[in-house]
């Protein structure tokens, strides 16, 4: 996997349009959108995987499916492609732990990208998509429910929020109003994405200190309060 290719994550609430905005950003600026949960998805699917059983459990449940596994498989998608500019994981980290395993095993991270979304508008979307997937025959996500959503709203707020800090306090960040329509959110990211890659912090990634490590604590245990 070449140093000088830079790694961005992509995060938000689920539904809240990264998803949309990392095809376009793969589509115009060749920046390779990897979704997290579409490599587990698939790697479910395996009958002859290991980890079958205990990503569905973590998947159907709401809950973060523990990082060695997750980022094995974005490792081997990122050591696959020898083309693309750039990589741009949608969905991952969604903790700080797992970012302290994505460095170990991977390296650091250029910066995040943060849709933001209401959780209301985040459900109508979900429920848009069910129908539509309904609609074409296709099966729908085992976490395309109402209870799975809430369940991983909360993990979201818990955990999530503590990486977007992180990378806040750093001005690593690209934040992004995601109510906006797909063309008009992507005029907006796809400018400062460029500016983002043409400075020093395009070149370089984040590394976490012990005090990023603490604060990250702190905020999640506040959290939970």
């Amino acid at each position: 996997m070449p140093e000088v290719r830079p790694i961005f994550s992509i995060l938000g609430l689920p539904c809240s349009g990264k998803g949309t905005q990392g095809f376009l950003l793969q589509k115009h600026l060749n920046i390779r959108h990897i979704s997290a949960g579409d490599c587990l998805r698939a790697e479910m699917a395996k009958e002859d995987s290991e980890h079958k059983k205990l990503i569905d459990y973590y998947i159907k449940e709401g809950l973060i499916v523990p990082a060695e596994i997750t980022v094995a498989l974005l490792r081997a998608v990122m050591e696959s492609d020898s083309s693309s500019a750039g990589f741009l994981i949608d969905g991952f980290p969604r903790a700080i732990e797992q970012y302290q395993c994505f460095i170990k095993h991977a390296r650091p991270m250029n910066g995040v990208i943060y849709v933001k979304a209401a959780e209301e508008l985040a459900l109508s979307r979900m429920h848009k998509r069910i129908a539509e997937w309904k609609e074409q025959g296709k099966v729908t996500r085992t976490d395309d429910n109402d209870e799975s959503m809430k369940k991983r709203f909360r993990v979201y707020k818990s955990q999530t929020a503590p990486v977007i800090s992180l990378f806040r306090r750093h001005s690593r960040i690209i934040e992004l109003d995601g109510a906006g329509t797909p063309d008009k959110v992507f005029a907006i990211l796809s400018k400062l994405m460029k500016e983002f890659l043409s400075s020093s912090k395009g070149k370089h990634g984040l590394e976490l200190t012990e005090e990023d490590v603490k604060i990250g604590e702190e905020e999640e245990k506040k959290a939970h309060e």
